[in-house]
């Protein structure tokens, strides 16, 4: 069993890193990240979006994973995300075309092999990089990610989150 050490700014004590191994153990951090996770995952799912930056950060500072535990475990998220909202959509039909599928098959048959080398190539990423640079990436990535969601606001910007 992989040694754990007390991570010093970690909430309610949590452990600096655990391990997929690691056994499940309730406490008030695993619930409040549950309940955090699953209303994450219906406000992304809702807005089309993955939820992967939010979910990351709340495996690694609440419950305590590894960045790259974290980062596999929000991709597990991710997927449960999309395929459950693929499984609600797939019946339902174009509000204006009631012949056309609410799914468009033929785009999701398209966007599908290039998301999957991008998956692979980020699990390859994963294993071979040090938690420290997947953290500068990831940063690197965020931080015009941001930037330019806030730029999309009228100058009096309406937004709850200020300009960066």
């Amino acid at each position: 069993m992989a040694k754990t050490l007390r991570h010093p700014w970690a909430p309610w004590g949590a452990m600096a890193e655990l391990t997929v191994d690691s056994e499940f153990e309730t406490t008030p951090r695993t619930i409040i990240a549950l309940i955090i996770s699953v209303l994450v995952g219906a406000v992304a799912n809702a807005a089309g979006v993955g939820g992967g930056a939010i979910y990351i950060p709340i495996f690694n500072a609440l419950v305590g994973f590894g960045l790259k535990a974290s980062t596999a475990l929000s991709q597990v998220c991710i997927t449960a995300g999309a395929v459950t909202s693929l499984a609600a959509n797939l019946a339902r039909h174009h509000p204006a075309d009631p012949a056309a599928s609410l799914v468009e098959l033929s785009l999701m048959l398209m966007l599908t092999p290039v998301l999957l080398v991008g998956v692979g190539v980020g699990v390859i990423l994963n294993v071979m990089l040090p938690a420290w640079l997947l953290t500068a990436l990831l940063l690197l990535l965020l931080v015009p990610l941001v930037w330019h969601a806030n730029s999309k606001c009228p100058p009096p910007c309406p937004c709850p989150v200020p300009y960066v």
